[in-house]
């Protein structure tokens, strides 16, 4: 049971508290060993990402999805942060890659893998942890029936994900039942997610986060504009790639809008989708225009580094712990 100044700490699932606690243990107590197993994972699910877009369109193109995906300010703030956004995406990329590759989730490593991800992702925040299940869901009504998993399947891997995560619950719950409900269910998950909580604006809930997508990286946003078009072609085919990746960015884009309480940070699930849109249906995949895809990337990063004060900037400023 994780605790925070002499009390319970019950109001988030306990894997990032577990995680910094162990690094703590082994490196001492520091910034850089808080911040040690989120940045880890992160840079593991930027392999990933690196992979998936590889087996697209070539290594060109898993470059491509590397790049944006690093120059990215939300991404490159929250992945290297002892926060639970970072951590939550890279367990939310590892399952759509288990996913993505095998549809059917016949093999073990694809079924436990999928399984085992959304299971540390619900130990990481909860509710928002179980995404990845109506993801698998939306996909498989959508894909063709020769690249989508059994019912039985889909059902087996939702029961060994709510499995696997449920243990800390129950135990939760039957020991410290009132604390847990208050805190966990009653101001968490009905107060404050199912409420209706302060807002920092007073903004349209979509206009809300389009706007900050496009001064956090209006390069990604064009990048994957672009793309749109190839993509859609391939997606009326309903090929397993793009219906995957339309689940992924639907579903995400629902929760977003429908969580009542509006924070930029929400975005981060929708970056790596945009990265693997651009760099795996852009037109500037291909042999001949990667290269120099990959030249203006690296500007760019260089250009947002020299202007960290801006919403897109990055920051490597003295003093500043990265």
């Amino acid at each position: 049971t994780p605790r925070f100044m002499g009390r319970y700490a019950l109001y988030k699932p306990p894997l990032l508290v577990w995680a910094a606690a162990v690094s703590s243990k082994l490196l001492g107590v520091s910034r850089l060993s808080l911040r040690l197993p989120i940045a880890i994972l992160s840079a593991l699910a930027l392999g990933l990402l690196f992979l998936w877009a590889g087996e697209l369109a070539g290594w060109q193109a898993g470059a491509v999805a590397g790049a944006l995906l690093l120059s990215n300010h939300l991404w490159h703030t929250l992945a290297a942060l002892c926060m639970t956004d970072g951590l939550l995406l890279a367990f939310y990329i590892a399952a759509f890659y288990a996913l993505f590759c095998d549809p059917w989730l016949e093999s073990r490593a694809a079924l436990f893998g999928f399984s085992g991800a959304v299971a540390a992702a619900i130990l990481t925040k909860g509710i928002a942890g179980t995404l990845p299940l109506p993801v698998l869901g939306l996909y498989w009504l959508a894909a063709r029936r020769q690249e989508r998993p059994a019912f039985q399947r889909v059902c087996l891997a939702a029961a060994l994900a709510l499995a696997f995560a449920a243990p800390w619950f129950v135990y939760q719950f039957a020991v410290h039942p009132r604390w847990f409900w208050t805190e966990h269910i009653a101001v968490e998950i009905l107060g404050f997610g199912a409420g209706a909580p302060p807002q920092t604006s007073h903004e349209n809930q979509a206009l809300f986060y389009l706007m900050r997508l496009a001064v956090t990286d209006p390069l990604l946003l064009a990048a994957a504009a672009v793309a749109i078009p190839a993509f859609l072609r391939d997606l009326r085919g309903r090929k397993a790639a793009p219906v995957l990746l339309a689940a992924w960015i639907a579903v995400m884009l629902a929760a977003m809008l429908g969580w009542q309480y509006r924070n930029a940070s929400y975005l981060l699930p929708l970056v790596p989708a945009l990265a693997l849109l651009a760099a795996a249906w852009g037109p500037f995949r291909t042999q001949r225009y990667a290269p120099w895809m990959l030249v203006v990337l690296a500007a760019a990063f260089l250009i947002k580094t020299s202007a960290p004060e801006q919403p897109w900037g990055l920051d490597y400023r003295a003093g500043t712990v990265q």
